[in-house]
């Protein structure tokens, strides 16, 4: 990672995708899903790397899943993770 930053700045639900994480390194962001959130997190594990946000990211990705298991319902758009 070299030093950059790594912030989790939102969740994304998009039809034919599900729920997505954006994460931003460095002034790019990406979109990762559950499975790609949990690779990530390995590798970066494996390497002594920090994966605190991606540990949020995933934990609130987990948190929705259940919510929509349970028979709520979610818009396909950005879902504000601010309290």
């Amino acid at each position: 990672m070299n030093n950059e930053q790594e912030q989790f700045t939102g969740l994304f639900s998009l039809p034919g995708e599900g729920l997505l994480a954006q994460i931003e390194i460095g002034g790019v962001s990406k979109l990762y899903d559950i499975r790609g959130l949990q690779y990530l997190i390995l590798d970066r594990k494996k390497t002594g790397k920090s994966t605190d946000c991606l540990d949020v990211a995933l934990q609130q990705i987990r948190v929705l899943e259940t919510y929509v298991s349970n028979g709520g319902a979610l818009d396909h758009q950005m879902i504000d993770r601010s309290p």
